[in-house]
């Protein structure tokens, strides 16, 4: 096995992954806290429009919840990938493929397998792992493997990157369904978005993690994502969810843009070919 090459960006001095920040104008005052229970309010007082931000996510195959609390559902098909996110400053793509159960079955249902982060000079890879056990997930910066351990941060882009190995059930992570947690991965834009990437590795015994049960691997990814910056306008399956929902709409009446397949890249994992791209 060759060893990867070393990553030498410094860390920051907030790295943290809870930051509190208070911003004030002569209109509203915003507190933000960013982590898995943090909730954002602007209060657009005589405007038309009313911007209530909570935490986003994406789970399973995958279930949606978008930063103004929209519920939805994306049925994409394996092999596809689908962009969650595209903003001028942050692309963020997903690769969905099927559990594997048998030699030929599959689980119904694709789940995310991959996820893309592109910022202006660095890509960022997270995978769940391959269908061999021994082909364990992981994190990559411009193709160089991140180690567990702190963050590394980018100065060109603002860009925060951390790997952590954990072997924890997802409640005990305040997550929803009852999945084995084996690496959380955290990708963060200074300022504009944080996103939070679970590694989910199914089919081992729960009392010892060592002894396999099922004969393939049931690896995929979760996540969670915070707006940071409440004047980001993002498309994408996710991103449009941080719009401004007009006062005579709601959110349980809120619905996609266009069709699902508008939503699938035709370049690959770090591509930019779909109909509502914003990065370049």
């Amino acid at each position: 096995m060759v060893s990867p090459a070393p990553l030498s960006p410094s860390l920051p001095s907030d790295a943290s992954v809870n930051v509190l920040n208070s911003v004030s104008s002569a209109s509203t005052t915003l507190t933000v806290s960013i982590g898995n229970s943090a909730s954002y309010t602007v209060d657009a007082g005589a405007s038309a429009q009313t911007l209530v931000i909570s935490n986003a996510s994406a789970s399973g195959d995958p279930h949606m919840v978008g930063f103004q609390g929209q519920r939805y559902d994306y049925i994409g098909k394996a092999g596809q990938v689908v962009n969650m996110l595209s903003d001028d400053l942050l692309q963020v793509n997903t690769r969905l493929d099927l559990q594997k159960i048998g030699v030929n079955s599959f689980l119904p249902g694709p789940v995310m397998m991959e996820m893309a982060f592109m910022t202006r000079h660095h890509t960022v890879i997270v995978s769940s792992g391959g269908f061999k056990k021994e082909e364990t997930g992981f994190v990559s910066v411009d193709g160089v493997i991140v180690p567990a351990g702190p963050a590394l941060f980018f100065a060109d882009d603002g860009l925060t990157v951390s790997f952590t190995v954990l072997s924890v059930n997802s409640r005990n992570l305040g997550l929803t369904g009852n999945d084995h947690i084996v690496g959380q991965a955290l990708v963060r834009l200074e300022g504009k978005y944080e996103f939070t990437v679970f590694l989910v590795e199914n089919g081992k015994d729960s009392l010892h993690h060592s002894k396999w049960l099922t004969n393939f691997p049931r690896r995929f990814l979760d996540f969670n994502a915070a707006l940071l910056d409440f004047d980001r306008r993002p498309h994408g399956v996710l991103g449009q969810t941080a719009a401004p929902l007009p006062k005579d709409r709601s959110v349980e009446s809120w619905t996609i843009e266009g069709k699902d397949e508008d939503y699938v890249l035709q370049d690959g994992l770090t591509g930019t070919q779909f109909a509502f791209n914003k990065f370049h």
